[in-house]
């Protein structure tokens, strides 16, 4: 219990931390850099135009973005699959699919979940994107938020996060 309630406590810091604008090092022991933070912008094309149902349910639909951002593990190609389920009286949507981010040396591979309220020139979105690094980013955690800030196709936002050594918190890893 006393590394569930730990884990928890992390997760809640680091996050405070991201949204308190925190930049630098998150955290160093001697001279191993354990976690940095980074920011930098998201600029994307959508690929793969699904289906839309009656519902206004979309499923199917794939993004490509090119990420740009302080830290160059954080920064490459960002390929999206994802899927949607909009509510056109309220002008809302949830989302939620896959990211693969190539980047230099290595790949980051994971979830994503966000969402999109508002019309027109009062739109705001929102993801999370959490994954496991592979390559020489094996081990590696990447957390990034993304706020839209251009829409339309291309579309693009900023982008912030954290990479840290570890697995990733629940309930993307492991309790």
């Amino acid at each position: 219990m006393r590394m569930r309630t730990t884990r928890v406590f992390l997760v809640g810091t680091v996050t405070v931390a991201l949204l308190g604008g925190l930049g630098g090092a998150v955290v160093a022991q001697g001279e191993e850099m354990l976690g940095a933070t980074f920011s930098g912008t998201s600029e994307c094309m959508v690929t793969g135009f699904g289906e839309t149902n009656d519902a206004d349910q979309r499923r199917g639909y794939a993004s490509e973005c090119t990420v740009n951002s302080s830290d160059p593990r954080a920064s490459g190609t960002n390929t999206i699959a994802w899927d949607s389920d909009c509510n056109s009286g309220i002008g809302a949507c949830v989302g939620w699919g896959t990211f693969n981010l190539a980047g230099p040396d290595g790949t980051w591979e994971g979830s994503l979940t966000g969402s999109t309220v508002g019309s027109g020139e009062d739109i705001r979105d929102m993801d999370v994107m959490v994954g496991r690094g592979t390559g020489a980013y094996e081990g590696w955690t990447l957390i990034a938020f993304i706020a839209g800030t251009e829409f339309g196709n291309p579309f693009a936002g900023t982008i912030d996060g954290l990479i840290w050594f570890g697995d990733p918190p629940p309930p993307w890893g492991t309790a």
